[in-house]
């Protein structure tokens, strides 16, 4: 039943004292009435049940209803404060936010590198990190849910980690298993019906698409800007409880920390913080993808590269699961003093992974990305074109 005058102006003045920047959003009278339904405060109309407490999370979640926008949308507009009457002042110089680096694998160990490599591309340096150099690496059907995989001379199962003009990283197709093996979660449990059981109320209930994002050094936030709400009140879940309502029965008897909610485009290089940009992760994965992926464009942004393209594909093999077996991130930018040379490199991450690259590996990288940097312009063009021709064979 609609509210009447007097009920629609108190009801008003309830929301306004919680969430004061709802002026800007400018609800006509209608609108006020379809949040008054979603959100009855108990004292604007008579019930027969109690009702739930007004939070600002609850709030803006029934606004990003009522409006039709996503939540980061609804936050950013209430939250838009009017410039304050003081004198001017000289603008601080602005500073973009890195997150910390953990003291993880300092020291370089080439025993613990587990990627493999063709002979013909590997190179004294790279061999000195770890790599070890197989005879051939034949292309074979994918079945363990990623979406390039090979056999090694031996028979071993591995699949495709990192690529670039200058070779491609395979690793050991990561095994079902636990935290203590750095196995990873079996994600066949999923299950439709188990997931609207355990979590009826959660807004994480599509599988996010395929996202392409511009880096610039512009749009990455200012140090020490934090986000206006958690990806939990974004999702009205945590991330161990999707992995649980998964069917993964391990994340039951661990703590909370050891799933993230992963942003597919990083929040601190201007990503959105909505629901459509986030993904469930173990932290091994989330950790992996800030070190390997984030850190390296907020670098290269900084050294003076003006954009990066991003391109994140999340790979599904499950049909009910929320969770990706995999994620492929693709960067493309100019090279240096170039104006049609395009650096491109493709990294893939099992979400649902115990497993963390070492010191070692992520070298490994690293030698590729300084090699792919020094190479001619000339040496490019001929390394695409085999890759491109490689890729051919195996498609025949």
């Amino acid at each position: 039943m609609p509210l009447k005058p007097e009920q629609l102006k108190k009801y008003q003045a309830d929301i306004k004292k919680i969430v004061p920047g709802v002026v800007n959003l400018h609800l006509s009278e209608s609108q006020w009435q379809d949040l008054s339904d979603r959100l009855p405060t108990g004292k604007s109309q008579l019930q027969t049940m109690q009702p739930k407490k007004l939070t600002f999370t609850r709030i803006v979640l029934a606004l990003s209803k009522v409006t039709g926008q996503h939540p980061n949308h609804i936050i950013q507009q209430i939250s838009n404060k009017q410039p304050s009457r003081a004198c001017k002042k000289e603008p601080s110089p602005q500073t973009v936010s890195m997150p910390a680096k953990r003291k993880i694998d300092q020291v370089l160990n080439p025993d613990d590198n587990s990627f493999v490599s063709e002979k013909k591309k590997l190179t004294t340096p790279l061999k000195k990190t770890g790599v070890t150099g197989k005879d051939s690496l034949t292309q074979v059907t994918p079945k363990h849910g990623y979406s390039r995989e090979a056999l090694t001379p031996g028979g071993t199962r591995v699949r495709l980690f990192f690529s670039n003009s200058q070779g491609s990283l395979y690793k050991k197709v990561t095994p079902v298993g636990n935290r203590t093996n750095q196995g990873k979660v079996d994600l066949s449990k999923a299950r439709k019906r188990l997931f609207d059981e355990k979590l009826p109320t959660t807004l994480y209930k599509e599988r996010p698409k395929a996202q392409r994002f511009v880096a610039t050094l512009d749009k990455m936030l200012p140090e020490g800007q934090n986000r206006l709400c958690s990806q939990k009140q974004l999702t009205q879940a945590t991330c161990k409880d999707i992995f649980i309502a998964h069917g993964h029965d391990e994340a039951s008897t661990t703590h909370g920390n050891q799933y993230h909610w992963s942003h597919l485009v990083a929040h601190f290089l201007g990503g959105d913080h909505s629901v459509d940009n986030l993904i469930p992760a173990t932290r091994q994965c989330n950790l992996s993808i800030l070190q390997i992926v984030e850190r390296e464009i907020a670098d290269r942004l900084k050294s003076g590269i003006p954009s990066i393209t991003i391109t994140v594909t999340p790979h599904y093999d499950q049909e009910d699961s929320l969770i990706p077996s995999e994620i492929i991130y693709r960067l493309e930018w100019l090279k240096k003093d170039c104006d049609n040379e395009f650096h491109q490199e493709e990294i893939r991450f099992n979400p649902a992974s115990y497993g963390f690259p070492t010191r070692s590996m992520r070298a490994s990288i690293d030698h590729l990305r300084k090699a792919a940097e020094a190479e001619q312009p000339s040496e490019s063009m001929e390394s695409e074109t085999n890759q491109h021709g490689a890729l051919l064979k195996v498609s025949l």
